[in-house]
């Protein structure tokens, strides 16, 4: 399962770290949150040991300089790219809905004379980076402002995913709304691209 470390270093005085993780099937949340002084002998170890085994995001303005990093972090432009990934994804499983309202009986092999009734996904949130503004100049406020961006993007992404999920099968695991390749029991917790492009950090 992937966590997430948002880092803030942008002020020379402190360094802001939230850990952000999935915490239930469809429930994103800010888990842990650290200043440290990057002046103190113990930062880097400090920090080191936050970022373990978790992406690093970081927040506008700050640099992965001076990070004890070993893999490549993440901005908020990635987040913007998962958020098209669930808008794509979406149009997938309304397509896929829609399709199904029209099609043939399995028993008779005919078409139905009107489409099924049947309740569509609930598009995604849009969660604008804008509106996740730090309340303060300062480094944990920036962090914060950066998890809660990441959070609903991500929460978006698990949302339709549930959406999918409950239209895929019957509770006898039998094929229903979703086309075969399209029917995963299981919620992915990110889109196979975005899962590309991410280096989780070494312990």
């Amino acid at each position: 399962m992937i966590g997430f470390a948002v880092i803030d270093n942008a002020d020379p005085t402190e360094v802001a770290v939230w850990l952000v993780s999935r915490t239930g099937a469809e429930e994103v949340n800010n888990t842990n949150a650290v200043v440290v002084d990057p002046r103190q002998p113990d930062c880097e170890a400090t920090i080191a040991a936050l970022v373990a085994d978790r992406v690093v995001l970081l927040t506008a303005g700050s640099t992965p300089i001076g990070l004890p990093l070993n893999a490549e972090s993440m901005t908020t432009d990635d987040l913007a790219a998962l958020m098209k990934e669930t808008d794509a994804r979406y149009e997938r499983v309304l397509a896929a809905v829609n399709a199904y309202a029209v099609h043939p009986d399995p028993k008779t092999g005919k078409p139905p004379t009107k489409p099924r009734p049947l309740v569509p996904p609930s598009p995604p949130a849009h969660p604008r980076e804008g509106a996740f503004q730090a309340k303060e100049n300062s480094a944990p406020a920036r962090a914060l402002s950066t998890a809660n961006y990441l959070r609903s993007v991500w929460t978006a992404w698990l949302d339709i995913e549930s959406e999918r999920k409950r239209r895929a099968r019957t509770k006898t695991g039998e094929l229903w709304m979703m086309p075969e390749e399209f029917a995963d029991p299981n919620i992915a917790e990110f889109p196979e691209s975005f899962i590309a492009g991410v280096e989780v950090q070494p312990c």
